[in-house]
């Protein structure tokens, strides 16, 4: 595979690099959001479970402390309460926002973990090759696809949170971008494939002259 030249490397390297820390963000961002998300759904399972045990009087509803005066009183509002969220957890939903933050987190995770791979090769071989370009495009393409997955609206300061975090665990400076060449190195290059041009062209010139004669 060819390695990509400094004029045209530079573009590319900055939308690795940005997808990668992007990626990075979306991958706390969602994976908080699923483990809150998971929270409340566990709260209001226990409490609509809770609520169920006063009417058959079994478990802790069955505590001689909840039968008689304050706790009699506090039992009620605990159940009416458990009804309220019986009857309101169709409507929630949580079971579908956990599937779909699930779903998010996941193919951010992956997303990141390619993306990782392609910094770590750049580091390593120190030039951006096009089989690097090619696996960046099939990663880029998921986006759509996940975007209209997103939060329609977004807690902005939990945005802002993770972002703080992505910029000191991945700054700038960690991130490769090639050198540009020297003028030096640039008017030898010319030179050299100018040199080889009229190597090849005298090289040629003497064939169909030895061929003619």
């Amino acid at each position: 595979m060819a390695i990509i030249v400094f004029e045209e490397s530079v573009g590319l390297l900055k939308l690795i690099h940005g997808m990668y820390r992007t990626a990075l963000l979306n991958k706390k961002y969602y994976g908080f959001r699923l483990k809150k998300f998971k929270t409340y759904n566990l709260l209001l399972e226990w409490l609509i479970a809770l609520g169920a045990s006063g009417a058959t009087g079994t478990g802790v509803a069955g505590l001689t402390i909840w039968k008689t005066g304050f706790g009699f009183e506090v039992w009620g509002i605990i159940s009416a309460a458990s009804i309220i969220l019986a009857t309101a957890k169709p409507l929630v939903n949580l079971p579908s926002s956990i599937e779909r933050y699930s779903k998010l987190w996941s193919e951010y995770a992956t997303m990141h973990s390619s993306l990782q791979q392609i910094e770590d090769e750049l580091r390593a071989k120190n030039c951006l090759r096009t089989e690097q370009v090619e696996a960046f495009t099939k990663i880029q393409a998921r986006i759509p696809e996940l975007a209209s997955q997103d939060d329609p609206s977004l807690d902005l300061k939990l945005v802002a949170k993770f972002e703080n975090q992505v910029l000191k665990e991945v700054p700038v400076t960690s991130l490769w971008m090639p050198q540009r060449p020297s003028l030096n190195a640039r008017v030898l290059l010319q030179n050299t494939q100018s040199s080889s041009m009229r190597d090849t062209g005298a090289h040629l010139a003497s064939t169909t002259s030895g061929a003619s004669s």
